[in-house]
């Protein structure tokens, strides 16, 4: 049984084809399917949702993040949510909803790379984030 591919218009065996999970096959071939997920990993504006440009400020939002596969959401309040979007740590879905680009562990290894692996407070060499204990919290610094 023979498919045309919506992308490249080559008639192909409908083995070609993957499925979309719900008993039936895509609409476009393996190759194209292919093409299509390297283009959005690069270039995320090729996403087919138009995404809003601004959090409703009177509101909480949601921040949604993903974690070794698994998707969690918490809300927080806008000043948080705009925070983590004006420093690029989020893109924004829709108004009252946000997606944190990191994991917690690449999070980390991006600021130490981004600090060459030195304190912020002392100069000194850091392997943790947070070393230095603040004088409100009891400490020396």
């Amino acid at each position: 049984m023979e498919k045309v591919c919506t992308i490249c218009n080559k008639s192909m065996d409908v083995s070609y084809f993957k499925s979309s999970g719900k008993g039936k096959k895509r609409s476009y071939c393996l190759d194209c399917h292919k093409e299509k997920t390297e283009l959005r990993h690069f270039d995320p504006n090729l996403k087919k949702k138009k995404r809003a440009t601004a959090l409703d400020p009177h509101s909480d939002i949601r921040v949604r993040v993903r974690v070794n596969g698994k998707i969690y959401d918490s809300t927080v309040p806008y000043e948080k949510a705009q925070t983590l979007v004006d420093h690029g740590m989020a893109e924004i879905f829709h108004s009252t909803l946000v997606h944190k680009k990191y994991e917690y562990h690449e999070f980390r290894r991006l600021v130490f790379e981004r600090d060459h692996y030195k304190c912020r407070y002392c100069n000194g060499y850091a392997d943790t984030i947070d070393h230095v204990i603040p004088k409100s919290k009891g400490g020396n610094q």
